[in-house]
Order: C-alpha cells, then sequence, then structure tokens
C-alpha cells in the first residue's frame, strides 16, 4: 500500500547521445525466430556517429508468443514472427 500507484508511469529511453555533437545516422534491425515453444521477434536502434569510430546499439523493443498447443511446422512459425515484427 506505501508503493504509488505505476500504471501510469512511463519511462523513456535515450537512444542518442546527448552530449555528443555532429552527424549521426540510425538504423533499425529487426530479429525474427521461432521455436516449438515460442515466436517472436527484437528490434534494435542502431546510431552511428560520423565524427568518431561510436557506435551504440540498443534494444527498441521485443515481442513473443507462446506456440498453440496445436502441432505447427517451424517454417509456419518463422512466417508468424515476421508477421508479428510488421504489425508492430
Amino acid at each position: 500500500a506505501w508503493l504509488p500507484d505505476l500504471s501510469g508511469m512511463r519511462i523513456l529511453r535515450c537512444y542518442l547521445n546527448m552530449d555528443r555533437i555532429g552527424e549521426y545516422q540510425t538504423e533499425l534491425h529487426v530479429f525474427r525466430d521461432a521455436r516449438t515453444a515460442a515466436y517472436g521477434f527484437a528490434a534494435y536502434v542502431r546510431v552511428i556517429y560520423s565524427n568518431s569510430d561510436d557506435v551504440k546499439t540498443s534494444l527498441a523493443f521485443r515481442k513473443w508468443h507462446v506456440t498453440p498447443k496445436k502441432s505447427t511446422i517451424i517454417p509456419h512459425l518463422k512466417l508468424q514472427a515476421a508477421k508479428l515484427a510488421i504489425n508492430v
């Protein structure tokens, strides 16, 4: 009861180093996978700073689903994972 209601709390992620000045390039990399137990994807943001060799990679989003109980082949689950990544 001593904890405040945290349902409205948001934590923003910082993908850029605000101390860095100069040009930068951002890339989004999405990886998907499927197993007999689950399928899903993970998306990473990659920031490349042009005035140095500094590169920063951060997990931006991920989502997984449990595989249905009925027997499903792995290639079908990999397609489901790709569909999940596109729809999000």
